[in-house]
């Protein structure tokens, strides 16, 4: 078991100030609003690049302060950086055999990561002669071989194929499981981040916005951006609004609002949030959000379809289940399935 804790990270190209507590074993994805931010972070953690500020401990033992081979982090780049001349059963002895490793440890951790990462049938074939999958696989089974206590990928799986990518997340998980050390998994790509991660910090504008569990950042987005980052695609839809007591104008429709919402505005303007899944055909028209259906949009997507509809003048995707051949043209959204952001600071107002 491992654990790693990042206090006042500062990458000056990236993110003002990071504070991350991994716990033992836990995996937590750095979820980035822009892909360049990813590297940055990635590289100063490991101390391929200086950090502007912050420190960085792993086990107990701080060691932002040192080389980065004495660091007990791996790195995962994008690129994967395999060495070429290199077979894939060599790649993964690599760092064993630089850190002056026994023949027979080598030997045996090499053969145990080839069968945890399913790559014995490539053992001797070069990064050139592998799939993308398979050269994924061969650079995060070098990142373990010298079990680190904190593992981080710089986003590994953006270039793979949808299915490889579906394949490679569980195995990714599975491994790290398995491993039980602390990983960083830095992404711009909010599914990889919600399977992968235990937790999510949501990264946006230099600044972490939000941490938290996959399910509470979904169900309680604090911003516009985290909400928009979380969940399957197609993402939430957002439609301007205006408050005014405990009424809710939206697209010419009048929603009364309830609970802790209620009286918090005076005639301001607010920005809705509607997830397609908050949607219901079977709903009734009572104090709730109606969007009318273009039936002739539907696309099937298995168990269930994604019509496009309109808000008023504004056009929305909505989710219905299963693929019905007889689309039906109205969809009702209750007034606590809307999430209401600021529609300034984008900040969510409860």
């Amino acid at each position: 078991m491992a654990n790693a804790h990042l206090d006042g990270i500062q990458v000056s190209s990236a993110v003002d100030r990071l504070d991350l507590r991994m716990a033992d074993g836990e995996a937590v994805a750095g979820l980035c609003s822009s892909a360049a931010a990813t590297g940055p972070i990635a590289r100063s953690i490991a101390g391929l690049d200086d950090l502007a500020a912050g420190t960085i401990t792993v086990n107990g033992h701080r060691c932002d302060q040192l080389h980065p081979s004495k660091r007990p982090i791996s790195i995962v780049f994008r690129s994967l950086a395999l060495y070429p001349h290199l077979s894939a059963a060599e790649n993964i002895a690599f760092p064993l055999r630089h850190q002056g490793v026994e023949d027979d440890v080598i030997a045996d951790r090499r053969d145990e990561l080839l069968a945890l990462l399913k790559l014995e049938t490539v053992a001797e074939a070069l990064p050139r002669q592998l799939g993308r999958l398979d050269r994924v696989r061969v650079a995060i089974a070098r990142a373990i071989a010298k079990r680190p206590g904190l593992i981080v990928l710089d986003d590994p799986l953006a270039a793979l194929a949808d299915e490889d990518r579906l394949h490679a997340r569980a195995h990714l998980r599975s491994i790290q499981r398995q491993t039980q050390s602390a990983m960083l998994y830095l992404t711009c790509n909010g599914l990889d981040a919600t399977i992968v991660g235990d937790r999510i910090a949501y990264i946006e504008d230099r600044q972490v916005r939000q941490t938290d569990t996959p399910a509470h950042l979904y169900a309680n987005p604090a911003t516009r951006g985290v909400a928009a980052a979380i969940g399957q695609p197609p993402r939430i839809n957002f439609i301007p609004a205006r408050g005014s007591s405990d009424v809710l104008a939206i697209a010419g429709q009048n929603i009364t609002l309830n609970g802790s919402l209620a009286t918090r505005f005076d005639d301001v303007p607010v920005l809705v949030g509607i997830r397609p899944e908050a949607f219901d055909i079977s709903g009734t028209m009572k104090n709730s959000l109606l969007a009318i259906l273009d039936p002739s949009t539907r696309q099937s997507m298995g168990s269930f379809s994604i019509v496009q509809g309109q808000v008023g003048d504004q056009a929305v995707a909505v989710q219905i289940p299963g693929n019905p051949t007889d689309v039906p043209r109205r969809a009702y959204a209750a007034p606590e399935s809307l999430l209401l952001f600021d529609s300034e600071t984008g900040e969510r107002i409860r």
